[in-house]
């Protein structure tokens, strides 16, 4: 008889994981940017390759090969993403965790397949870099909020990116991460945005907020594509003029168009807006959990 455990239960395996990579690491004495010291260690190949900017990173499963875009110049996504990849290489090393992946996801579509071997290396990266359970220890104390965001970078030496991923992944409400910045954008990419208010397109690049990583609770049932140009009256945009945080409901950002509005809060943040979408409520600071 199958035994197929629950999703909640693939993420807990995976955080394990990595948890043990993490020790290795440590004890090792190989930082954790140091990624021709880990590779070396965990005996993959690595290498960098110019790939298209929608992309930050690769896996290469049969011949082990954990391949970053030079391209894309931010240290934090850098770091993140291989972290990702590398996660890709610790799960294919590990017969069981395969075997049970395989019994969970041998009815789904490829699709929801490689939508699940993604939130479960972007778990796995995430806490390579910072533990889930000091995340959830501050989150039960202060309160799911962007705020916590640099309080946790400094706390554990790790990027905006990293935590606000952890804190998504250790959330146990239904909601959703963006994270965008400005870029500049050709026309074509934005005539879809602009159009629906009936505004004639700019034949010039326009700086645009775009989404550059988006993220979702184990709770969750969709997924935000990356790489999408927001409009210019989007809530997010909001952000990018605030010292602190903003407030209200927000349209879910999902590439059909057909998102709804939830209760939104947005903070711009080392130069990129970072926002929760909250379609049910966190666990307030004040709530006693229930184990």
């Amino acid at each position: 008889m199958r035994h197929i455990v629950s999703e909640k239960e693939l993420h807990r395996l995976v955080r394990e994981l990595a948890r043990r990579t993490r020790h290795e690491i440590d004890k090792a004495e190989i930082a954790m940017d140091d990624f021709d010291g880990i590779a070396h260690k965990y005996d993959f190949k690595f290498a960098w390759q110019e790939m298209s900017l929608d992309k930050d990173g690769h896996y290469a499963k049969g011949v082990r090969i954990v391949t970053l875009n030079n391209r894309v110049m931010h240290l934090e996504r850098r770091n993140f993403s291989f972290c990702h990849e590398f996660t890709h290489d610790r799960i294919d090393c590990d017969d069981a965790l395969c075997e049970i992946i395989h019994e969970f996801t041998i009815d789904m579509s490829d699709e929801d397949m490689e939508r699940l071997i993604e939130r479960l290396c972007n778990i796995g990266a995430a806490e390579l870099l910072i533990p889930s359970e000091d995340v959830r220890q501050v989150m039960l104390e202060r309160g799911f909020s962007t705020t916590l965001i640099s309080e946790l970078c400094e706390r554990f030496g790790a990027s905006s990116i990293a935590v606000a991923f952890q804190m998504v992944n250790c959330a146990s409400h239904d909601c959703y991460l963006v994270i965008a910045e400005n870029q500049l954008v050709q026309p074509t990419a934005v005539h879809n945005q602009i159009s629906l208010l009936n505004i004639k397109p700019i034949n010039v690049p326009q700086e645009q907020l775009v989404i550059i990583y988006s993220g979702a609770s184990s709770a969750a049932r969709y997924s935000i594509k990356r790489n999408q140009a927001l409009s210019n009256n989007h809530f997010l945009c909001g952000a990018l003029h605030a010292n602190e945080p903003v407030r209200g409901d927000a349209r879910l950002p999902f590439a059909s168009g057909n998102g709804w509005d939830v209760p939104c809060e947005a903070l711009y943040f080392r130069g990129k807006v970072f926002a929760f979408f909250n379609r049910t409520q966190p666990m307030s600071n004040l709530q006693m959990p229930l184990f």
